[in-house]
């Protein structure tokens, strides 16, 4: 396991004040960054905010099932709700949904050149249509995530995973 500087402790920190930030402006019950390691084709979900308990960081997700598979592949933002899920029995497939408690979630990628490497997950513990104020906001918040990152890459201490 990769020890921690203070510096990577810095940035772990303003990434999580980043997400609660985004979690209030939104008004949504949970907020968390979904990070891809593309050699091992795995979505990490490290940062949140709102969560339920530690369970979330836990959690590992294929990139080709669930939310890999809908965000990343088509390459735009996707909403889910949790009941829709159940009847064509693919919730399974969305482990961060089921730890959480989320009834619905609106997920953005984050892409960096051509390049998708993480999600954002924006979800309510409750059922919620997302109208077109809350998808623009949403998406604004995935923009803010994007700069942090690209403004953080020339860092030698940064690094999502």
């Amino acid at each position: 396991m990769r020890k921690e500087g203070p510096r990577v402790k810095q940035l772990s920190h303003e990434l999580e004040q980043l997400l609660d930030q985004i979690r209030a402006d939104l008004g949504c019950d949970f907020c968390s960054i979904g990070l891809i390691h593309t050699e091992e084709q795995v979505i990490y979900w490290r940062y949140s905010s709102g969560q339920l308990n530690e369970k979330c960081r836990r959690i590992t997700e294929r990139t080709g099932r669930g939310i890999g598979e809908t965000v990343i592949r088509i390459g735009r933002a996707v909403e889910l709700v949790t009941s829709e899920l159940f009847v064509t029995r693919r919730i399974q497939e969305f482990p961060i949904l089921l730890a959480e408690k989320l009834a619905s979630a609106f997920v953005v990628p984050i892409v960096v050149g051509r390049q998708t490497l993480a999600v954002l997950l924006a979800g309510n513990r409750r059922e919620h249509v997302h109208v077109s104020i809350d998808r623009h906001l949403v998406l604004n918040a995935g923009a803010q995530l994007t700069a942090f990152i690209v403004q953080q890459q020339n860092n030698p201490n940064f690094s999502l995973i």
